[in-house]
């Protein structure tokens, strides 16, 4: 399946004519902060700028931790455009694994807010990079944020390239108590294939997306790309979906199972029912058929399910007549190859069940481990998704077991360092 590929990520903020007065990001709160794709694009180029100037480029990595909000997208797409390599992290883990990936990755500079700088600790101390603070009073010895993004002249070059490094991704369990030791490297090429999954659902520039997923799910990606607008919901309430959808008319929802159960909770307690949903996107998991075809009713929309882990993204959709086939994951995307082998080897006569290995561009080719990248170890170009799977006779597949070594995150799998 012949797929464009951008040259540099951050050129999907850039819109011409009317699609660049559309409001690109809204930051759902007390107080929604609104920014066009224009000001989007002024802004990741100035933050883009100002990091050039001290002495940050083309990969060099930047460390993120902050909740999902306009402040964020800023520093990704910014990032992009400089052929910076963007790392976020999640905001809930704690100082021995935010000093354990600044250990590991020698950031250049690390960004986050005065709330969470606590969680920071003396990882600072760990390499010589500058500490970044948003907020309205950040603490001596730090820069302000809004530093980043005043005004200045601006000339970026056109260095970024498809198989530049994009992203780095250490994954880390919802306990943190344990993670994965190896981070996942994805090229700008690599990340433009994982939001196809998201743009196959029909998003339009006319669409407005309530995402709760942070951007290194590809979800931004394709909002971007369609030229949609994107609300923000920084700490997300079933109740607090519903209000959003009062305020805005919201036609896409991307979110985990559990927060659809959120959802559907809050409007049966407080008989809410949003009507202006067109497509939902339920992200790691598959939902409980009964919640599913309640929240489909209820809400009259349609969801869409994925699975995948982040070496290569969403590898599978749940099909369109789900409720007759329950349990089932979907089938593989079209523009990835997919077999079903033994667990040591795709090689061999293909079966019906047993461990399903797939083959396509949106595979990452290089892990991050003990500080620096190392090739993906494949075998012909076939990667192991470590789910154990079952095939009808149409191609639907069936989880029938994840005995690989893996972390589990957010209901998705990413493999440990064997």
């Amino acid at each position: 399946m012949d797929r464009p590929i951008s040259t540099c990520l951050g050129s999907l903020v850039q819109k011409d004519g009317a699609g660049a007065e559309r409001t690109a990001l809204i930051e759902w709160g007390p107080n929604p902060r609104s920014i066009s794709y224009d000001e989007l694009d002024v802004l990741t180029d100035r933050m883009g700028q100002h990091m050039l100037n001290r002495g940050i480029g083309r990969g060099d990595i930047v460390v993120v931790m902050l909740t999902n909000c306009c402040d964020l997208q800023i520093c990704y797409f910014a990032c992009f455009k400089i052929g910076a390599i963007m790392q976020p992290l999640n905001f809930q883990i704690g100082e021995a694994e935010v000093s354990y990936v600044i250990g590991q990755c020698r950031p250049r500079m690390l960004i986050t807010n005065s709330k969470l700088l606590a969680r920071i600790g003396k990882a600072t101390e760990l390499a010589d990079m500058e500490l970044v603070v948003v907020g309205d009073a950040p603490p001596p010895a730090t820069t302000p944020f809004s530093a980043l993004l005043e005004p200045l002249p601006v000339s970026l070059p056109a260095a970024v390239q498809p198989d530049d490094f994009a992203q780095l991704f250490f994954v880390f369990t919802q306990q943190a108590s344990q993670f994965n030791g190896r981070g996942v490297l994805l090229s700008h090429r690599v990340l433009s294939w994982h939001s196809l999954p998201y743009e196959r659902m029909g998003l339009t520039g006319k669409d407005v997306v309530a995402g709760v997923l942070h951007p290194y799910n590809a979800l931004t990606r394709a909002v971007m790309k369609a030229g949609a607008t994107y609300v923000l919901i920084p700490e997300f309430t079933g109740e607090e979906f519903l209000r959003c959808c009062e305020s805005y008319p919201i036609s896409f929802l991307g979110a985990t199972p559990g927060m659809f159960e959120q959802c559907l909770l809050a409007s049966r307690k407080s008989g809410i029912v949003p009507k202006s949903l067109r497509a939902c996107f339920a992200v790691g998991g598959t939902l409980d058929p009964a919640l599913w075809r309640e929240f489909e009713e209820r809400f009259e929309t349609r969801i869409f399910g994925g699975m995948g882990c982040k070496e290569l993204g969403i590898f599978s959709l749940e099909p369109a007549d789900r409720p007759s086939r329950h349990g089932s994951i979907g089938q593989v995307l079209p523009y990835m190859e997919a077999r079903i082998a033994s667990a040591e080897s795709p090689l061999g006569d293909s079966r019906q069940r047993g461990f399903l290995w797939v083959k396509s561009e949106s595979i990452i080719t290089h892990y991050w481990i003990d500080g620096k990248p190392s090739p993906l170890r494949s075998e012909q170009g076939w990667f192991p998704t470590g789910y154990e799977v079952h095939r009808d006779n149409e191609d639907y597949l069936y989880c029938t077991g994840a005995t690989l070594d893996q972390s589990i995150s957010g209901q998705k799998r990413y493999f440990n360092i064997g």
